[in-house]
C-alpha cells in the first residue's frame, strides 16, 4: 500500500504534512464516531424486536447518544471535506506558483519542447491530479490501515472468530486493488500519450488548415485524424474496461466476506454453530453493522485508487518541467537573480569556461564589451539558438544570464491577440504616446499605423496579419522602447525574401548601432557591422575570434 517511489510527489506529500495528518484525524475520528452510533443503533434495534416499543422510554439515553454521535459526524464531514478543499487550493497555488517561475525564466527554451496541447494537459488537468491525490487518495489510505486495526480490535472483543475471518479477508481486497491498480496505471498513461498525440495532431492541423486546403492535402491529414481518434477511443474503453473490473471484483470481494460474516452469525443465532463464544442478538447486529461500515472505506480507497494511477503519471510529467524548482518555495533564488541581473547595467562580461549541459556546448572563454557588434556562425542544429537561451537566463548553463536590459529578437515574433498600444507597451508600460509614435517611425512603420482604423488602439483581429517584415518592424520597435542595451538577433529575416531581408538588416544596423549585438543569421551579412565572430562548431566549441569571417 506505499504510496509511490516518486520523489518529486513525495515532495509534494511531505510539504502538505501537517494538513494530511490533520485530514487523518478528522477521518478516524469520524469513523470512531460511526462506529459508536452503530452500536448504539443495534442495542436499539435488538431492544425493539426483543421487547417490543412499550418500554420506548429506557431507550432514551441510546437515542441521545446516536442522536449525539451523528451530530457530530455530520460536522466532522462537513469540517473534513472543507480541509480537503483546502488543500486542494493551496496545492493547485504551489504547482502553479512553480510552473509560473519555471516558465518565466525558461521562457521559449522550454515552451518549444512540446506540443500546446502538453502544456495545456500539463497546466489544467496533471496539477488537479495531484491535488485529487492528496486531499482525497491519501487520508483515505491512511484510514484504510488505520480502521481495520480499530474494527479487528472491536469484533475481537465480540467473537474472535469473525476477527481472524477479517483479518484473513481483508488483504484480498488489498491484493485485488494493488493487482488492478498497476494495470490502471498503464493503461492510463497509454491513453494520456493517446490524448496528447490527438490534441496536438488537432491543434496544428487546423493552424495549418489553409495551406492543407491550397495544397489538397486535407484528406489524407483527415484520415490520420481518424486513426488517432480511433487510437484514443480504444485506450479509453480499456481504461474504463479496467475500472469496471476492478469495481466487480472489489463489490464481489466486500459481498462474500459480509456474507461469510452474516451466515455465520445467524447460524449462531439459531444454535446450528456453536464455535467460540456465543453470539447474543445485539452483538450479531453489532457484527453485521460494523463490517459493511468498514468495508466501505475500502470501497471508497478502491474509487479513488485511480487517482493515485493519475497522479503517479502526472508527477512524472511535471517532475520532468519543475525538478529543479522546489513546489513548496514561494522564492525561487534563480528567478530572483535573473531579475536582479537584468536591473543591472550592462558592462560586458569575461567568462571562462563557459559550458551548457544539454545539449552541450563549451567555449575557453567569452568576452563581450559595450557596444560590440558579434556574429555568430553554424550550422542548423549546431547550437546557436540555444547559445541565446543561455544567454537570455532560459536554459541552464555554467553561468548567470547576461546583465543588464537584454531582449531578443527571434524568427518568429511574438505579437498577441491585441491593440498595437498594449503590444508596444509590454516591456515599457509608462511609454508615452509620442514615444510609440517615434519608435514606429524608427522602424519605418508610420505608413502602416497611419492606415490602421483606430490607430495605436487597434486590436490585431481587426486588420489583417502583419507580413514577416512589418512583423520583425515591430518587435524591433518594441524592443527599442524598452531601452535595451544588449540584443540578440536569432535568424529575424530567416523567413523573409532578399530584398526584405536587406532592408531589415540595414534598419537594424541603424537602430542598433550603438548597442550590443549578437547576431545570427544564414543570410548574408554586413561584415563592416561586425568587430568580432563567434563560430560554433559540430563538436559544439564555441570559437571566437576577434575579426570577423
Amino acid at each position: 500500500m506505499t504510496t509511490t517511489s516518486n520523489p518529486w510527489l513525495g515532495q509534494a506529500k511531505q510539504a502538505h504534512r501537517k494538513q494530511l495528518n490533520f485530514l487523518v484525524a478528522l477521518a478516524i475520528t469520524e469513523f470512531g464516531l460511526r462506529l459508536a452510533g452503530c452500536f448504539y443503533l443495534a442495542s436499539i434495534l435488538a431492544w425493539l424486536i426483543q421487547k417490543g416499543a412499550q418500554e420506548l422510554p429506557s431507550l432514551a439515553p441510546a437515542l441521545g447518544g446516536l442522536a449525539l454521535t451523528w451530530s457530530l459526524v455530520a460536522i466532522l464531514a462537513t469540517a473534513r471535506l472543507r480541509r480537503q478543499q483546502h488543500l486542494q487550493t493551496d496545492c493547485l497555488a504551489r504547482i502553479e506558483n512553480a510552473l509560473h517561475q519555471c516558465f518565466s525564466k525558461h521562457q521559449q527554451a522550454l515552451v518549444q519542447r512540446n506540443s500546446n496541447y502538453h502544456w495545456h494537459q500539463l497546466w489544467v488537468n496533471d496539477s488537479q491530479h495531484i491535488s485529487q491525490f492528496l486531499s482525497d487518495y491519501v487520508p483515505q489510505q491512511k484510514l484504510a490501515l488505520l480502521a481495520p486495526m480499530l474494527v479487528i480490535g472491536l469484533t475481537a472483543y465480540i467473537h474472535w472468530l469473525v476477527a481472524a475471518a477479517l483479518l484473513l479477508t481483508l488483504p484480498l481486497v488489498i491484493l485485488f486493488m494493488v493487482l488492478f491498480g498497476e494495470g490502471a496505471r498503464k493503461l492510463q498513461q497509454q491513453h494520456w500519450h493517446a490524448l496528447t498525440r490527438l490534441g496536438a495532431l488537432f491543434s496544428d492541423r487546423l493552424k495549418a488548415l489553409p495551406a492543407l486546403l491550397m495544397m489538397r492535402a486535407h484528406i489524407p491529414q483527415q484520415q490520420a485524424l481518424q486513426a488517432a481518434s480511433e487510437a484514443l477511443n480504444q485506450r479509453t474503453q480499456a481504461v474504463v474496461g479496467v475500472a469496471f473490473l476492478s469495481s466487480s471484483t472489489i463489490e464481489f470481494v466486500t459481498t462474500l466476506i459480509m456474507a461469510i460474516i452474516a451466515v455465520f452469525s445467524g447460524f449462531s443465532l439459531l444454535g446450528d454453530i456453536q464455535f467460540g463464544p456465543p453470539i447474543t442478538f445485539s452483538s450479531g447486529l453489532q457484527l453485521l453493522l460494523v463490517t459493511p461500515l468498514l468495508l466501505a472505506e475500502f470501497r471508497t480507497l478502491a474509487r479513488f485508487y485511480h487517482q493515485k494511477a493519475a497522479a503517479v503519471n502526472a508527477a512524472e510529467k511535471l517532475s520532468e518541467v519543475l525538478s529543479t524548482y522546489p513546489l513548496y518555495k514561494q522564492n525561487d533564488s534563480s528567478t530572483s537573480t535573473q531579475s536582479q541581473a537584468h536591473s543591472n547595467t550592462f558592462t560586458g562580461v569575461n567568462w571562462q569556461d563557459f559550458k551548457i549541459s544539454q545539449p552541450q556546448l563549451r567555449a575557453p572563454s567569452l568576452n563581450l564589451g559595450p557596444g560590440q557588434h558579434i556574429h555568430i556562425q553554424g550550422t542548423s542544429g549546431s547550437g546557436k539558438t540555444v547559445l541565446f537561451e543561455a544567454l537570455m537566463g532560459w536554459r541552464e548553463s555554467s553561468h548567470p544570464a547576461l546583465p543588464g536590459r537584454v531582449v531578443m529578437l527571434s524568427q518568429k515574433p511574438v505579437i498577441a491577440a491585441t491593440s498595437v498600444r498594449n503590444n508596444l507597451t509590454m516591456a515599457a508600460p509608462t511609454a508615452s504616446d509620442s514615444q510609440l509614435l517615434d519608435a514606429l517611425a524608427a522602424v519605418d512603420l508610420t505608413y502602416w499605423l497611419i492606415n490602421l482604423p483606430r490607430g495605436l488602439d487597434t486590436a490585431f483581429n481587426e486588420i489583417p496579419p502583419l507580413s514577416g517584415g512589418e512583423a520583425q518592424r515591430l518587435s524591433l520597435a518594441r524592443a527599442l522602447l524598452c531601452k535595451a542595451e544588449v540584443i540578440l538577433l536569432d535568424e529575424p529575416t530567416a523567413h523573409l525574401p532578399t530584398d526584405l531581408h536587406w532592408n531589415l538588416v540595414s534598419l537594424i544596423e541603424t537602430q542598433c548601432q550603438n548597442l550590443t549585438v549578437l547576431w545570427a543569421s544564414h543570410k548574408p551579412l554586413n561584415g563592416d557591422f561586425f568587430d568580432a565572430c563567434w563560430t560554433i562548431t559540430a563538436q559544439g566549441e564555441i570559437n571566437c575570434h576577434k575579426e570577423p569571417r
